[in-house]
């Protein structure tokens, strides 16, 4: 039997780090105007030191050590002899790591001091246009009037430029693994109109060429706006239509079929209390930030506030609210409400499987599309539920090789010291982590260690007789581009263990680069993340260890059939489960 360790040192994935998935990361630049050459020359040359220091293989991407200098003091000498603003040196910074294919590293680009959230030294498109991946290209999912007949439309080509070319060289300007990390960046409206600008550099219009369902070629136009501010005006967009009534929930299930043999899970975050609880109370870099983006992104409310007259004390953060005063509380955050407001993962998962054995539910479908990650070690509990003794005893295979920096140390909160520690030897800066060893022991031991370290708020619920609590006899993931990070790794782990894979292949490449660790430049103030581990999921010569295909992808005309509706994935999955129960 092999010997289960806590996997939290080496798969913590900090979703606030993933600036490039949710745009609010970026951070304004320190002032207005054009930093001097010399200061954006200097941070830099910290952006070189840092990935030098973190990054598990920085140079490979360029040719080699030697050749990744050459670049980066070319970049330099540009940067210093020219007057670049702080939202033209990120994304210099950016093109220069697109190299390295990671997704996990990259400088996130300045947010405007203007209301409108636009940059203000950046042209905008004179109209709107969104696309949705799709297993085989893009098709248009929202678009301004008058071009409402182009929703549902496969891109075939911007300026006269063919998608596959398109795509190269956005993966020039940006860091991606595979080509639907270049399909989720120009998918993303909130940089469409940046990625096109950076890409033709030259152009007053960008022309958008498609082919509908009968093959007919269709255009529409969009000016650049040399004015800041979003364009106006009505939109045409695709239908949403999400069963059992999940369409806005951040973590939660529900049956969709009448019958309760189909349950659906919707996760659109691998966050939850689990985990941002871990990281208040281990006092980890950006914990009180995570908990506060948690609720204005995935919970979409506020943070509750002490009551007056309160005089109970969180010390792990005094924070100040920007509402609620004069309605009889404090102004001050109430974290430990905060935390007991966020749905347990492990719970909503116990709660569901119960449900499921009460009604004898055979099929769960786990739609992960759009989820940017979060913290791996959350869902593990989740697959012990399922599976009991069957998870510890099956090889994931799944190892990742962390190497020790200044950065990391301070994103944990560890010293030196406490590493060698745990690792039993002397660790220094630069030693690379290995994975822990399997060993040959019980699977009672293995299952013990298993419970007691297990990131999960109901530890007692798991079963310690290794006897799953239900284990639905069909199971189902549904991924798109915007699957990244620990929710590829959950994906990948439901696979290990016999689910099927649906929809469309995520951005997240198997093998690859992982573990983002933050930091912020000095003079600029932008923030960014690099990763500190590299993980090896499937042999080298495995033709999806950069590419994850699902095992059922829906056709073109698949999505036609569902009038392309943007939840055409989990319609095409729950229709193929009922119509063919062995699928």
């Amino acid at each position: 039997m092999k010997k289960i360790q806590s996997l939290l040192p080496v798969i913590c994935i900090l979703l606030i780090t993933c600036g490039i998935l949710n745009p609010d990361n970026a951070v304004a630049q320190k002032g207005p105007g054009t930093p001097p050459a010399d200061s954006l020359a200097a941070d830099f040359d910290i952006l070189v030191k840092y990935l030098e220091q973190t990054h598990p293989d920085p140079y490979s991407g360029f040719g080699g050590k030697v050749f990744f200098h050459i670049k980066a003091n070319e970049v330099k000498e540009q940067i210093a002899a020219n007057h670049y603003s702080v939202a033209e040196f990120a994304a210099i910074a950016n093109e220069f790591m697109a190299n390295i294919r990671d997704g996990h590293t990259s400088v996130f680009p300045p947010a405007s001091a203007n209301k409108a959230g636009v940059q203000e030294n950046k042209k905008v498109l004179k109209g709107r246009i969104a696309f949705k991946c799709i297993p085989d290209g893009l098709i248009i999912s929202r678009i301004s009037e008058p071009y409402g007949s182009l929703t549902g439309t496969k891109l075939e080509s911007v300026n006269g430029i063919g998608l596959d070319s398109l795509l190269i060289r956005i993966t020039a300007l940006m860091p991606c693994e595979n080509k639907y990390g270049a399909y989720a960046k120009l998918a993303n409206s909130y940089y469409t109109g940046e990625i096109l600008q950076a890409v033709f550099p030259q152009a007053d219009t960008i022309t958008f060429e498609t082919e509908d369902a009968s093959g007919k070629r269709k255009s529409a136009s969009f000016p650049f706006n040399a004015s800041p501010g979003q364009p106006s005006g009505q939109t045409a967009s695709l239908p949403g239509t999400y069963p059992a009534g999940l369409g806005n929930t951040y973590l939660g299930y529900g049956f969709a079929d009448n019958e309760k043999d189909i349950m659906l899970l919707r996760v659109t975050s691998i966050m939850a209390r689990e985990n941002l609880e871990f990281v208040l109370q281990n006092n980890w870099q950006g914990s009180f930030q995570q908990l506060e983006n948690h609720y204005k992104w995935y919970m979409k409310r506020e943070m509750p506030l002490k009551k007056a007259g309160n005089k109970k004390r969180d010390s792990r953060r005094k924070g100040k609210a920007t509402a609620g005063i004069g309605t009889g509380n404090t102004g001050e955050i109430d974290t430990l409400a905060a935390l007991a407001g966020v749905p347990s993962f492990s719970e909503t998962f116990y709660n569901m499987l119960e449900q499921m054995k009460r009604n004898g539910s055979k099929n769960l479908i786990i739609d992960l599309r759009g989820n940017g990650g979060g913290w791996t070690p959350i869902t593990l509990p989740s697959l012990y539920m399922m599976y009991g003794d069957a998870y510890l005893t099956t090889p994931m295979n799944a190892d990742f090789y962390k190497i020790v920096s200044p950065l990391v140390l301070k994103k944990e909160n560890y010293s030196l010291e406490d590493y060698s520690r745990m690792y039993g030897r002397q660790i220094q800066y630069g030693d690379v982590l290995f994975p822990w060893k399997e060993q040959d022991i019980p699977v009672s031991e293995s299952r013990k260690s298993f419970i007691s370290s297990a990131m999960c708020c109901i530890p007692g619920k798991l079963p310690a007789d290794g006897k799953p609590v239900y284990t639905p006899e069909h199971i189902y993931v549904i991924t798109d581009a915007g699957s990244f990070s620990a929710a590829f790794h959950y994906t990948f782990f439901l696979w290990k263990m016999g689910a099927v894979i649906a929809g469309v292949p995520s951005s997240q490449a198997p093998n690859t680069f992982m573990e983002s660790t933050p930091f912020t430049l000095p003079y600029t103030s932008l923030k960014g993340s690099i990763s500190n581990s590299m993980q090896v999921f499937l042999p080298a010569n495995d033709s999806r260890c950069k590419t994850f295909t699902p095992q059922l992808m829906p056709s073109y005309e698949d999505y036609q059939k569902y009038n392309f509706d943007t939840n055409t994935e989990v319609l095409f999955l729950i229709d193929k489960i009922k119509n063919s129960p062995d699928v």
